[in-house]
């Protein structure tokens, strides 16, 4: 929270599977606020971020991490994904 002007817009970090920085994602989780799963809904979020940039290798994020330190979710806590 805090990345932008709008509360609901949260920073995810992206990292090789060397460990090295790769990009900087920006998601708007304001309709997954509430959401069942936290996880499930920020990795939905990413995959609809890279496919908008046709960044995804056969329908399925890059192998990597991503991070993401602060959800904007009524039980936030930070996220790892890891795809391999």
């Amino acid at each position: 929270m805090g990345y932008s002007v709008k509360d609901s817009h949260v920073r995810v970090d992206v990292f090789k599977q060397s460990g090295s920085w790769n990009n900087t994602l920006v998601i708007d989780m304001h309709e997954e606020y509430n959401a069942a799963n936290m996880k499930e809904a920020i990795e939905m979020l990413i995959t609809n971020q890279y496919g908008k940039v046709n960044m995804l290798d056969n329908g399925k994020l890059p192998k990597g991490y991503y991070s993401c330190l602060e959800p904007f979710h009524c039980n936030a806590h930070p996220v790892l994904i890891i795809i391999e």
